[in-house]
């Protein structure tokens, strides 16, 4: 697209014999980092079962990572501006990866929370005090 006699030929084409990565492996694993970028973010979700929560994430190199308790389980739940956090009875918690549509996961939580009785706290968010 550009002239032979153009600094941009010869950064590009001309000198790309002498580098240790060619610029066309470089834009090929810049695309494919973008690729595992994309199928990384649609492995994440949280699905509602009837006897449980699932939550479904990745890890490092895109290992997924998968964890599933049921409601009794839950002591309590907290609900802290964008994070919903989930207190086990075993004195550990599982939080919740941010969804798409993070106001149906909260109607739906409070929904089951309210009908198995399982404490919900809302946390405000913390605002900068006025002068």
């Amino acid at each position: 697209f550009a002239p032979q006699s153009s600094w941009m030929w010869e950064f590009f084409v001309g000198q790309d014999v002498d580098r240790l990565v060619s610029a066309r492996t470089f834009s090929l694993l810049i695309a494919i980092s973008a690729l595992a970028a994309v199928l990384r973010t649609s492995m994440r979700g949280v699905l509602i079962h009837p006897d449980g929560i699932e939550v479904r994430g990745a890890l490092v190199l895109g290992l997924p990572r998968y964890k599933r308790c049921e409601w009794v389980e839950i002591d309590r739940m907290t609900l802290e501006g964008q994070v919903v956090g989930l207190h086990l009875w075993n004195g550990s918690a599982l939080w919740l990866p941010t969804v798409r549509d993070r106001d149906g996961l909260l109607r739906a939580i409070e929904r089951v929370a309210r009908m198995r009785s399982i404490p919900v706290r809302h946390k405000p968010l913390a605002l900068p005090r006025a002068a």
